[in-house]
C-alpha cells in the first residue's frame, strides 16, 4: 500500500514504508475519481524521507500507456482544474 503524493501525466511521486529497488517494474492501480486505473510504471528513485521518519519517498514513471489510460488522466486533471476554477 502507498500513498500518492504528487501525480502527473508522466508519473507519481509515492509514499511507501519500504524502499522500492531501482528501475523496478511496478503495476499500480490509481483511484481517479470514481474510476480505477491500471498503470504500469518504472521506479526511478527511491529515498529515505527526512529525520526519523520510517517512510521512502519513492518516483515512477509511468510507461506503455493506452491511450484510454491516457485519457483517464487528463480527465481526472480536467476535473481538479474545473474543481479550483469553481471555488
Amino acid at each position: 500500500m502507498a500513498k500518492t503524493v504528487n501525480l502527473s501525466l508522466g508519473g507519481a511521486k509515492i509514499l511507501t514504508e519500504a524502499k522500492l529497488p531501482l528501475a523496478k517494474s511496478i503495476d499500480l492501480v490509481l483511484i481517479l475519481g470514481n474510476k480505477a486505473s491500471a498503470l504500469r510504471s518504472n521506479v526511478i528513485y527511491s529515498d529515505k524521507d527526512f529525520g526519523e521518519s520510517p517512510y521512502y519517498y519513492s518516483g515512477l514513471k509511468f510507461y506503455d500507456l493506452e491511450p484510454a489510460e491516457q485519457r483517464d488522466l487528463e480527465e481526472y486533471f480536467l476535473t481538479l482544474r474545473s474543481k479550483e476554477t469553481d471555488n
